[in-house]
């Protein structure tokens, strides 16, 4: 992934539209289509509180932003690329927007991430499948509705892993994204 600049930027739209060119255009232009799932998710599905492994900058953090649940918890390793440009933004626009955000620094995979349930977790953090497994176990109770993936067919393992969890607990596969990263959304049944 590329660690886009965007001096400038005055809001969470703008950041959001800005970061999406640029990640196409590295990436391809289907990379951020995960994004309109987290907004279908949030919007039409009654998520009102989303959850983030793995922000980076933050861009799909901006997107599930714009689509304005009630309550947003985004877990990362390190924050220092999303402090430089989406920080500001991010804050104003939340409590502009009566929106709850909550930041985790720490592994998605350590108890100190849990934080409050979700509706939607949104997973896109450290790409082993040992990783994915560890995260899912430590936090499939802690979700009440729906997983998106991220990056599931260029990554070793997840679509196993995913499959294996599903097998093993209440969950189902909905919906996966044929393009070279991937998604895919999984739901609690």
């Amino acid at each position: 992934m590329v660690t886009a600049e965007l001096d400038g930027v005055k809001s969470v739209e703008e950041f959001h539209e800005e970061i999406c060119k640029i990640q196409k255009k590295a990436h391809g232009d289907r990379y951020c289509e995960h994004h309109s799932v987290i907004q279908k998710m949030i919007k039409d599905h009654d998520c009102k509180s989303y959850k983030e492994f793995g922000t980076h900058q933050g861009a799909s953090a901006a997107a599930a932003m714009i689509a304005m649940p009630n309550k947003i918890q985004l877990v990362d390793t390190d924050f220092t690329k999303y402090r430089k440009y989406l920080k500001p933004l991010a804050e104003s626009y939340c409590k502009e927007n009566n929106i709850d955000l909550k930041i985790y620094e720490t592994s998605s995979a350590s108890i100190s991430s849990l934080g409050d349930p979700c509706d939607l977790l949104f997973i896109d953090s450290l790409h082993k499948a040992y990783h994915l497994e560890a995260e899912l176990e430590l936090h499939k109770n802690s979700v009440r509705k729906y997983i998106l993936f991220h990056d599931v067919n260029n990554t070793r393992g997840f679509p196993e892993v995913i499959h294996k969890f599903c097998n093993q607990n209440d969950w189902k596969v909905i919906e996966r994204s044929d393009s070279r990263e991937g998604y895919m959304l999984i739901k609690k049944i």
